[in-house]
């Protein structure tokens, strides 16, 4: 996926917004899913490091 094709998509899912939610709540919930995915990232990375560290 080509790096406008990304914004538009996501734009486009920011706009369609969430059942009951407003506008702010969507932004918020997305900066929540946002710090989530961040994290779990960094876990994995650490573990992969860790791994790497104990095969040498």
């Amino acid at each position: 996926m080509k790096k406008k094709e990304y914004k538009d998509r996501l734009i486009e899912l920011l706009n369609e917004g969430i059942e009951e939610l407003t506008t702010d709540q969507v932004i918020h919930k997305t900066k929540l899913l946002i710090f989530e995915y961040e994290k779990k990232k960094r876990i994995v990375q650490k573990i992969r490091g860790d791994l790497g560290e104990m095969k040498s």
